[in-house]
């Protein structure tokens, strides 16, 4: 009889800086166990990639759905507005 032990699933992901301007260019995320999930409260997820979405603190999560042992991390992003100019002709 044999007792097959699987590794634990690792749900932590790499990629996020401390704060991006809205509307910026993807963000790669590498998770630490492939084969999850990422979601985001705005934005778009494209695979591993991460687009910014509106101003504000924004949530990205990556779940692994494992029947054994299933787990997930949030980390947040800040994102900054752009900038508004206004043009005033003298």
């Amino acid at each position: 009889s044999y007792v097959y032990v699987k590794p634990n699933t690792d749900a932590k992901f790499t990629g996020l800086s401390g704060a991006v301007c809205e509307g910026g260019a993807a963000i790669s995320l590498t998770p630490g166990t492939p084969g999850g999930v990422f979601t985001t409260s705005s934005g778009t997820i494209a695979g591993t990639n991460y687009t910014p979405g509106n101003a504000g603190i924004q949530l990205v999560k990556y779940v692994i759905k494992d029947s054994f042992c299933p787990d997930s991390t949030t980390q947040t992003i800040k994102i900054n507005a752009l900038p508004k100019f206004e043009c005033v002709s003298h």
